[in-house]
């Protein structure tokens, strides 16, 4: 990233370089899902944003190298997966909604982090 845009400074899960009066930042989480990757629950995703001077983020994308699914995002531009144009659902109330959550809990550790 630094030898592509060397004006841009990069902030990281893992590591950060901070550039004086940067053209924008990149966030990178390389790794999103650090628990899940370390128990081998095939979940995690790399994930990257471009923020601009004003903290609004330009664009976005999120690879799920399980599923083989690239999803990405422009300011002005909407969001897609894998090419095609994806949208916010419709639903007016959570009662009409899917909400998934899961946690990851082995039985020889009993807490949630």
């Amino acid at each position: 990233m630094t030898e592509l845009f060397p004006k841009y400074s990069v902030h990281g899960e893992e590591q950060s370089l901070h550039v004086e009066n940067p053209e924008g930042t990149w966030v990178c989480d390389p790794v999103d899902g650090t628990w899940p990757f370390a128990k081998g629950i095939p979940v995690s995703t790399f994930s990257l944003a471009l923020v601009d001077t004003k903290g609004r983020s330009i664009l976005g994308v999120v690879y799920d190298p399980y599923n083989d699914r690239l999803f990405e995002a422009t300011l002005g531009d909407g969001a897609k997966l894998n090419g095609r144009p994806i949208h916010v659902s419709s639903k007016a109330t959570l009662d009409l909604a899917y909400i998934d959550e899961e946690l990851w809990i082995n039985e020889k550790e009993r807490y949630l982090v």
